[in-house]
């Protein structure tokens, strides 16, 4: 049988090498839903997905860059997902709308996945001992949010607030779908899509009353 490193042309070898970087970053992920980032260490990974610990240090230099690569791709993969769906609506309060059912549904679809990047991005630090992934990938997700609400705003779409404290209290509220996901894997999530929907809606109206 040939190995991944074995010819079988370049395209051959590319769907091969790409097909097992996806296993070992999936098994990288249930590692640290089930035992945490302290604990997910390659030997651990490897073990996962069956594979030598050496495969792994073949398709990623160490296990900084395979957690890199999992937060990068999994936000990449997120806007990718909501970013048509967005661009479909003609008015900020459709964005707004579809901005948070959407977020919520990627959440939902990929538990693990939020699961595992959370506690990368809380625990992945630098030599230096300070954490990896900076608070300015936040701020980011907060200033697109208040860029929506700036919108709705200047077209008279939405009432007088302070679009960042507003766009803050957003994302809070869907950074908190994937915890209340990990209490109860059973939540409606449609559900918790609508209700979110309705508050943001409410509070951003000319007359939220």
């Amino acid at each position: 049988m040939r190995s991944d490193f074995e010819p079988g042309g370049q395209e051959g070898r590319s769907f091969i090498g790409e097909a097992r970087r996806e296993q070992i970053k999936k098994a990288a992920v249930d590692t640290i839903v089930e035992l945490g980032y302290a604990k997910a260490s390659l030997a651990q990974i490897a073990r996962r997905a069956g594979i030598s610990k050496g495969v792994i240090s073949y398709h990623f230099a160490g296990k900084d860059e395979l957690m890199e690569k999992l937060v990068v791709e999994f936000y990449v993969a997120g806007a990718h997902f909501m970013i048509p769906f967005l661009e479909a609506e003609k008015t900020a309060r459709g964005v707004l709308h579809r901005y948070i059912e959407k977020n919520v549904e990627y959440i939902a679809a990929n538990r693990a996945g939020i699961l595992a990047v959370g506690d990368i991005i809380l625990n992945f630090r630098d030599s230096d001992g300070s954490l990896h992934f900076k608070p300015e990938g936040h701020d980011d997700l907060v200033a697109s949010v208040a860029g929506i609400l700036r919108d709705g705003q200047e077209k008279g779409e939405f009432g007088d607030f302070d679009p960042v404290v507003v766009a803050t209290s957003l994302r809070a509220s869907i950074d908190m779908v994937s915890q209340a996901l990990a209490r109860d894997p059973d939540l409606d999530t449609e559900h918790y899509a609508r209700e979110l929907v309705r508050i943001f809606d409410r509070a951003t109206r000319k007359d939220p009353t």
